[in-house]
């Protein structure tokens, strides 16, 4: 039987420094029940926090972040986003979510940015422990691209 080549042996060494370890994905699970948590006092159980991107589908890296959309509480007006009143509402539920998520001390937040001028406004949350989120509003879209 063939050994496998250098590159091969390379490209596993690379792939186990990229991969989060089980600690880190255990601390973001936790990160997102928390966030879940501080989401339905804000908005009510109709909402749902979901995550989607890399880390929903499992191809996250070591140190990306965690994308988070809130759904269930408005509908952008297209799929690049919100216009007019609903950017508003958008502005004001994100706004409302920063101040409830700077505090919470379940959280550990070292940094919260808000960006709002964005097709679709994120708030990016940096974590003490470096985890990073960025939080959105939108539809069901995200999460069953994400599936």
């Amino acid at each position: 039987m063939c050994r496998p080549s250098l590159l091969h042996d390379e490209i596993v060494r690379f792939a186990a420094q990229m991969t989060p370890s089980p600690e880190q994905h255990e601390r973001c699970e936790k990160v997102i029940e928390i966030l879940r948590k501080i989401t339905y006092s804000a908005f009510g159980r109709e909402v749902e926090l979901s995550p989607f991107g890399s880390y929903a589908n499992g191809l996250a890296a070591r140190h990306s972040d965690l994308d988070l959309v809130i759904t269930g509480l408005l509908k952008p007006d297209t799929p690049e986003g919100f216009f007019g009143y609903k950017q508003v509402l958008v502005w004001q539920h994100l706004e409302m979510l920063q101040k409830r998520i700077l505090s919470s001390s379940a959280l550990n937040v070292q940094d919260v940015q808000f960006i709002r001028h964005a097709k679709v406004p994120i708030l990016k949350v940096v974590m003490k422990d470096q985890i990073m989120l960025d939080v959105s509003i939108h539809d069901e879209t995200s999460t069953r691209a994400a599936s």
